[in-house]
């Protein structure tokens, strides 16, 4: 299994010529060779978007703590990368379907086509909704907005985890702390995450979407695993922004190679990021910045290439690294 990316960001002078704007071109595959063959990769344009997914911050493996799995410090960052405001009331925040290997029994590449490759929209079964009825929760062009897990000082449990007690929302699960202070976003999917305090964003694929009735959606049952489960799908007009996230771990990736898509390339075109497999703690996966308007705000990459569009660097708990893409 073989991933070719490719990126080119466009000279001054180039730049200049659109109103010295910068712009980034970015393409990307995971194949399988098996013989001498050929791709051809078409870098599309970046694009501003409006809302994105700016960091994530969650690692790779759990961390033991006198005997306890601790893994609830982990944390998204919302940005606007738009030059509006925009009002964050009722989008939705979620993991998408990723399931399916070129060696699995259970989720082969075949049975998952129809939820990895679906040019329609994104399947999704845990997701988690913003507060609000209409405008309540604005963010202003060029704001951040920290969603925990938790919104609690995690430093305190071990010193290289983020503070979180000052974030602007905290996931809400069955079994979870409640910072009384900070607005919960309750969990709106199909079922409850695993350990009672919502999502757990590690490396995986996440979704932002606009507000949209979920019993309108379009469902199907996932049997391709040992437990049948139901997933719904968010229609491509409503999705916003799609990063997709890998682990560094080239021994699994060897041991179980991944399918060529993990979402349909309307989305993300090849995964990147690569949170490191161990303790880690200092580092997150943000979003490269590529350019910055005349008033010093941020515009962050989005060319849906995760592999070009992400990088590593130390977490950042509310504000932006200014890594530049370096």
């Amino acid at each position: 299994m073989y991933r070719l990316a490719a990126y080119r960001v466009l000279t001054d002078d180039e730049a200049a010529q659109l109103g010295d704007r910068r712009r980034a071109f970015g393409d990307g595959f995971m194949v399988h060779f098996y013989q001498a063959d050929s791709r051809t990769l078409r870098l599309a344009p970046d694009q501003r978007g409006s809302l994105v997914i700016s960091e994530n911050y969650g690692t790779a493996q759990s961390f033991t703590i006198t005997g306890t799995d601790w893994q609830y410090q982990y944390y998204l960052e919302v940005y606007n990368n738009s030059d509006t405001t925009i009002y964050l009331d009722g989008k939705i925040l979620g993991m998408a379907y990723r399931h399916g290997s070129t060696t699995s029994s259970y989720w082969t590449c075949e049975y998952t086509e129809r939820f990895r490759n679906d040019r329609a929209g994104v399947w999704a079964r845990w997701f988690h909704r913003f507060p609000g009825s209409g405008t309540e929760y604005p963010l202003a062009p060029g704001e951040i907005a920290v969603v925990a897990v938790d919104a609690i000082d995690h430093s305190q449990i071990y010193p290289a985890f983020p503070d979180l007690s000052d974030a602007d929302f905290e996931l809400l699960g069955p079994a979870d702390v409640d910072n009384p202070s900070v607005p919960n976003m309750p969990e709106a999917g199909l079922e409850s995450w695993f350990f009672g305090h919502g999502l757990l964003p590690t490396s995986d694929l996440y979704f932002l979407a606009e507000p949209v009735d979920v019993e309108t959606l379009p469902r199907v049952w996932d049997e391709g695993g040992r437990v049948p489960r139901e997933y719904v799908r968010f229609p491509r007009d409503a999705v916003l922004d799609v990063i997709a996230i890998d682990a560094n771990n080239a021994y699994w990736e060897q041991l179980a190679p991944p399918c060529d898509e993990e979402v349909h390339r309307n989305f993300d075109r090849l995964p990147g990021g690569f949170i490191e497999h161990g303790p880690d703690f200092e580092y997150s996966v943000q979003r490269v910045v590529i350019d910055t308007t005349p008033d010093g705000r941020a515009i962050l990459q989005d060319t849906n290439t995760s592999a070009v569009d992400l990088i590593r660097a130390l977490y950042t708990v509310g504000t932006l690294p200014g890594n530049g893409g370096q």
